[in-house]
């Protein structure tokens, strides 16, 4: 996902069509949306540049790198 904002009530997702984003949300029906509180913005911009696809896109390559998920299971 590129950008998550809010406007009121409603959040607005950004996303390419050639994402995972999209297939991973119809595949689940559904999304979690973490807001982070302002002393978290350093940690939150340290994730940005990561992907969970390897390779990254061609046209991300510049700009983002691969990262393995955890292989913890969720809480």
């Amino acid at each position: 996902m590129s950008s998550a904002w809010a406007l009121g009530y409603t959040v607005v997702m950004g996303w390419e069509s050639t994402a995972h984003t999209l297939a991973n949300l119809e595949r689940e029906g559904e999304c979690v949306i973490n807001l982070p509180g302002p002393d978290l913005v350093e940690q939150v911009e340290a994730l940005a540049p990561l992907t969970g696809r390897n390779p990254p896109a061609s046209h991300k390559a510049d700009t983002f790198r691969y990262e393995p998920t955890s292989s913890r299971p969720p809480v």
